[in-house]
């Protein structure tokens, strides 16, 4: 099945511009910096849909995003996701989304415009060789608790906060945290967060893309 559709949800307007101008004129667009719209986007429409995704945002978390994917394929697995991230600083989580999630690839935020359109172009596709096959289920996804502990934490919400609304012991709240850091091969919590600075940033190919398309 072709994709018809496409969602990009990413913080920079431009950004979602030019992305917009990658994909092909007859794939049915919808872009917007809200999980939650296109959370709505992807219950309402029942077509194969390409998600561009920007790995964190101004109104969510990476945690966010992780469940967001896993809904995307529970809805189904003719849906393709290509996530934008920095690769060097998450390594970790992209072991975990390939061991864990089908039909997924990434973008890095320096990649060439090349390299951004062929890896869009493979998953608009049906040849999909390069991609896992639905669920490979090598590794567990994230327990619930464990989301609720690392949203907790990315919310800035301290171990006795976060232990007091989930009814369970600041020590389980460690317990919970290291097993889920363990999971997204990360060491820290730190190495989930982007910088407020980089969080904006326009990646230059681009951003020349939709100049260009203007001219």
């Amino acid at each position: 099945m072709s994709i018809t559709h496409a969602t990009i949800l990413h913080p920079c307007q431009f950004t979602r511009l030019g992305l917009s101008e990658l994909l092909p004129s007859s794939c049915r667009v919808l872009s917007s910096e809200k999980i939650h719209q296109c959370h709505l986007h992807l219950l309402s429409v029942n077509k194969a849909n390409l998600f561009i995704i920007s790995l964190q945002g101004s109104d969510y978390t990476v945690m966010d995003i992780l469940s967001f994917i896993e809904i995307i394929f529970q809805e189904s697995h003719q849906h393709r996701v290509i996530i934008i991230l920095d690769v060097y600083r998450s390594s970790g989580l992209i072991d975990y989304l390939l061991e864990t999630c089908a039909r997924i690839g990434f973008i890095d935020t320096q990649n060439s415009l090349s390299s951004i359109t062929r890896q869009i172009n493979e998953l608009m596709s049906n040849d999909l060789s390069e991609f896992s096959e639905y669920f490979k289920k090598v590794a567990k996804p994230l327990s619930l608790r464990e989301r609720q502990v690392l949203n907790g934490i990315l919310m800035e919400f301290d171990y006795k906060k976060i232990s007091q609304v989930l009814s369970i012991s600041p020590k389980l709240v460690g317990h919970y945290k290291r097993k889920a850091l363990k999971k997204l091969g990360v060491r820290t919590i730190q190495s989930l967060l982007i910088p407020t600075n980089q969080l904006f940033r326009i990646s230059p190919v681009l951003a020349c893309t939709q100049i260009c398309a203007r001219l």
